[in-house]
Order: structure tokens, then C-alpha cells, then sequence
């Protein structure tokens, strides 16, 4: 059984001001914390950086074309499989995704077109439907003693009335996998997945499960979750070549720095450092920055020794050091 640390159930609303705000582009942004000069505005930017290759472009265009189904009202939208291992961009796609369809709250209704839920244990059905209910503002009090089949009618209502087109499940495995050496292969996730196929067939909602490699036994066992959710999207770590160089290259020129550090001249010892791991390189090249920005000085090489140091310590080679060239 589920305690309540077990899963996130932070509302999505606590966070939403009546006001409305201006949203500014990246270019904008960029120049604003260049004037001021503030080493963690500056690293913080790096590290939030959207750069476009190739696996990240593709699942944002299939992600849009999905979400643009389910809000036109398509029966059986579909759904997505963001599949890998940590740092390889599962996070921050679904942050992308979720920042152009943000919740809000205005003096009649509660509009959250995407509601994202994520477990870090296996839940009930219960477990589920309720942290469902409270990120889309559901007064929980109310739900206490109502059953499961009362809870997913409540569900279904609150989906439509909150014009929700998407349900995110963010460290899907333990949604799925948990109980899958004791299923029978007609009925992989248990009685929460078959819940969720429920859900899915009443609602028209689509599904983006995000989670580990692992995930792949799933779709490649239950046919009814591999033909109901069909965008499949393996997320890998860059290789040492053209297409690693190019991330580095699209990064140093979004850095809110006057000049380029021409990362990419770099590309086979940052690929030695982060072994291609994208949230591996943001954060040692937005560690560089911050020691840019405060030595107020274009010593490159220097920077990212202090930045592998700082980011790593000794687990990971520094082939920045004065002796390596």
C-alpha cells in the first residue's frame, strides 16, 4: 500500500495568479540577462536551453500533431512512449510540451489542458485516480469514502469540464512494469493499466507515458496498449560526431555570453566528460558559464576544467587539465 510521500501531488494551480503575463521569446530573454550580468540567471538559461536535434524535434512535432488531435475532439487520439535512461531528455521534453499548454484559472472554470501525474512506487487504482482528481483542483475532502467506479466517473467529468486533451504518467514503469512478472500477457499494468485503458476509451484524452528503456517488454507483449498508443520514441545519448558537434555549436551561440567559446572545437572531450548525455552537458557547460561570468574573462579551456571539477569531481576524467593540452 501507498503512503502519501509515495507520489507527487502538488496542484497545479497553487503556483497560478489571476493576472495574466506576457510571455517573452528566448532571444529576449537572452539579452535581458546578458545586460545584467547575473552568473545564475546566466546559468540557469543554459541549462533550460531547447535545442532542436534531431530526436528532440521529431517527438515535439509528433507530440504537437497528437495533442492538436485530442483538442479537435478525435476519438482514440492516441498516445506517446518517451523511452530512456536518465539525462537523455525525457524531463525536459515533457516540461516543453506541458509550457505550451499551461494551465489556467480564470473567474468561471479551472482550464488544465494537460494533467501530469508520477509515481515513484506502484499505485492503487485509488492512488491513481485521486492525484488525477487533485491536479485538477477536485476538493479531496469531498472524495474520501467514494469508491473506485464513483472516483472514475468524477474523473471523466472533471476531464471535460477542465477541457483537459492530455494525461501525462511521468515514471511510467511503475505504472506498468511492477506487475508484470505476475500478469498474464493478455493483461500487462495490472488492474491500474487496465484502468487506464478504461479511462482512455471513455474520455478520448491522450495518454504520453514517459519512463525507462524497460518499457519496450510492454508494448512489445500487450497488443492492446502497443495499437491504443502507438508513438514510440527511444531516447539515446549522442554518439561522438557531426551531430553531437552541432548541439554544442547550438548552445554556444544561445549562451548569454558577447562571444562564443566555439564549443564544438571541444566536442571530443565534452563527449569524454558527459558521454553524451544531454542533461550531462548542459549542466557542465552552464557550470562553465557561471565561472565565465564571474571571472569576466574569455579563458575557454580554463572555465571548463573548473567546470568539470565543479560539476563532477573526480568521478569522470578532466581532459581540460594544463598537462592534456
Amino acid at each position: 500500500m501507498m503512503n502519501s510521500t509515495d507520489f507527487h501531488t502538488g496542484n497545479l494551480f497553487a503556483s497560478i495568479t489571476p493576472e495574466i503575463r506576457e510571455e517573452i521569446c528566448a532571444e529576449q530573454l537572452r539579452e535581458q540577462i546578458m545586460a545584467r550580468h547575473n552568473s545564475w540567471e546566466m546559468h540557469k538559461f543554459v541549462r533550460n536551453i531547447p535545442i532542436a536535434y534531431d530526436q528532440f524535434r521529431e517527438a515535439m512535432e509528433f507530440a504537437d500533431h497528437l495533442l492538436l488531435r485530442s483538442k479537435e475532439g478525435s476519438e482514440g487520439p492516441g498516445g506517446l512512449w518517451l523511452l530512456g535512461d536518465g539525462g537523455c531528455g525525457k524531463s525536459f521534453l515533457l516540461e516543453q510540451i506541458m509550457k505550451k499548454y499551461a494551465p489556467q484559472e480564470t473567474i468561471h472554470a479551472r482550464i488544465c489542458p494537460i494533467v501530469k501525474v508520477s509515481f515513484s512506487a506502484q499505485p492503487t487504482q485509488k492512488d491513481f485516480l485521486r492525484t488525477l482528481l487533485k491536479q485538477l483542483g477536485q476538493n479531496m475532502a469531498l472524495l474520501n469514502d467514494r469508491s473506485i467506479a464513483d472516483l472514475q466517473k468524477i474523473l471523466l467529468a472533471a476531464l471535460v469540464a477542465a477541457k483537459t486533451i492530455a494525461i501525462i504518467c511521468d515514471e511510467a514503469q511503475h505504472l506498468w512494469l511492477n506487475v508484470l512478472a505476475t500478469r498474464v500477457a493478455d493483461r500487462i499494468g495490472g488492474k491500474v493499466g487496465d484502468l487506464i485503458k478504461d479511462i482512455y476509451n471513455s474520455s478520448n484524452v491522450a495518454f504520453i507515458f514517459s519512463g525507462t528503456p524497460g518499457l519496450q517488454k510492454i508494448l512489445d507483449i500487450d497488443s492492446q496498449v502497443r495499437t491504443r498508443w502507438k508513438g514510440v520514441f527511444l531516447l539515446r545519448c549522442f554518439s561522438n560526431g557531426p551531430e553531437f558537434e552541432d548541439v554544442l555549436s547550438a548552445i554556444d551561440e544561445a549562451i548569454p555570453l558577447p562571444e562564443r567559446s566555439n564549443l564544438e572545437r571541444y566536442a571530443s572531450k565534452i563527449h569524454l566528460i558527459t558521454e553524451g548525455n544531454i542533461r550531462d552537458v548542459k549542466d557542465f557547460i552552464a557550470q562553465a558559464v557561471w565561472f565565465a561570468a564571474e571571472a569576466k574573462s574569455a579563458s575557454a579551456e580554463g572555465h571548463l576544467f573548473q567546470a568539470c571539477q565543479k560539476t563532477f569531481g573526480q568521478s569522470r576524467p578532466n581532459p581540460f587539465e594544463p598537462h592534456h593540452g
